[in-house]
């Protein structure tokens, strides 16, 4: 992997997604002196959301533009990560005690930023439909 050559949308996939994963194992919620990071209950799925967009950016031709559906599959786990983390984020808004820690904040951002740049930073020709099609295609060719 040579991040230098690296197309654009693989490079802010990457580091949104590595920025998100590392977050995870930050302070989220403190209190009475006690930490708590995100790699609990729902977290570890949100976790695994990050992982695969990882995975998925590094698989292919580098220096192009990802597939369709490996593009696809990047946006559905970007979506579960940022959907789970942002239900956390109001649930522990709501709880009105301690504090949230600066690992929460920082994957709500990079998941909201890993969803838009997978939204944004796409082949022209690639729309959500187009994503699903590309996804059940292969998945019937396999079978």
């Amino acid at each position: 992997m040579d991040f230098t050559t690296m197309h654009s949308q693989r490079k802010f996939i990457l580091i949104a997604a590595a920025v998100g994963a590392i977050s995870m194992f930050l302070p989220w919620f403190s209190i009475f002196s006690i930490h708590v990071n995100g790699m609990h209950n729902e977290g570890i799925l949100a976790f695994f959301g990050f992982v695969a967009a990882i995975v998925f950016s590094l698989m292919g031709d580098q220096k192009t533009e990802m597939e369709t559906r490996f593009w696809m599959i990047s946006f559905l786990s970007a979506a579960l990560a940022c959907l789970i983390i942002v239900i956390s984020f109001l649930r522990m808004l709501g709880a009105g005690f301690g504090y949230m820690g600066f690992g929460l904040w920082i994957a709500v951002a990079a998941s909201i930023f890993l969803v838009y740049c997978t939204l944004t930073k796409k082949r022209a020709g690639d729309t959500l439909q187009k994503g699903f099609d590309a996804l059940f295609k292969q998945g019937n060719k396999q079978a």
